[in-house]
């Protein structure tokens, strides 16, 4: 069998394993976060605030170093693989992944406020190059760690919720981890060419 075939089949089986009712669930709980966003800063919900801030700062101090673009891909693959991987895992819990997916849209909506200003842009957010591959990873790695824990509620039985983590492990790493991958990518190359290229025309014109 070519290796192709064997490629298309082992993603015809992953597609066909997706629980779609379940990402979608996933995409509504990360969009509620989302939106929430505007009204914590507004408000100055510390609680909320004080990790998505934190990371902000990290990662303006990071990019006045000018990293390589190598540096800023596996740096973003890194940390977004991390975190979807945390609420793959929550899975083994009964509701903590509910309660990690809003807050990963909190995060996302308060970092997107803090770089663009909020607003309409919240909703170009959805429409951007580096969401295309993000968000349906994001979803479908949350709807895994929902449905280990729909297991749980139907058996009552870890030894099911085990077998489930570890069948699901390959939608991870052939469907969630590429998506990432591409997604980094993007993001890097959109960060490398326009976001520090303007921090260096804005320096030359200072110059000026």
């Amino acid at each position: 069998m070519p290796a192709h075939t064997g490629y298309f089949e082992t993603y015809k089986m992953v597609f066909g394993a997706l629980n779609w009712d379940l990402i979608g669930f996933s995409a509504i709980l990360f969009i509620i976060g989302v939106l929430l966003a505007p009204s914590i800063i507004e408000h100055n919900v510390r609680l909320l605030m004080a990790y998505p801030e934190w990371i902000f700062k990290k990662i303006q101090s990071f990019l006045k170093k000018k990293p390589a673009v190598w540096k800023l891909f596996f740096i973003i693959f890194i940390l977004n693989t991390l975190s979807v991987f945390i609420v793959y895992v929550s899975g083994f819990t009964l509701m903590l992944m509910y309660l990690l997916i809003i807050w990963s849209g909190i995060n996302s909506g308060i970092l997107l406020y803090k770089n663009a200003g909020g607003g309409i842009v919240l909703l170009l957010f959805f429409l951007n190059p580096v969401s295309i591959f993000e968000l349906p990873a994001n979803w479908i790695g949350f709807s895994l760690s929902i449905e280990m824990s729909l297991f749980y509620f139907h058996t009552y039985k870890y030894q099911i919720v085990t077998q489930t983590f570890q069948n699901n492990l390959m939608i991870f790493v052939w469907l969630v981890i590429p998506l990432l991958l591409l997604g980094a990518l993007v993001e890097a190359t959109l960060i490398y060419k326009f976001g520090m290229g303007a921090e260096e025309t804005d320096n030359d014109n200072h110059k000026d």
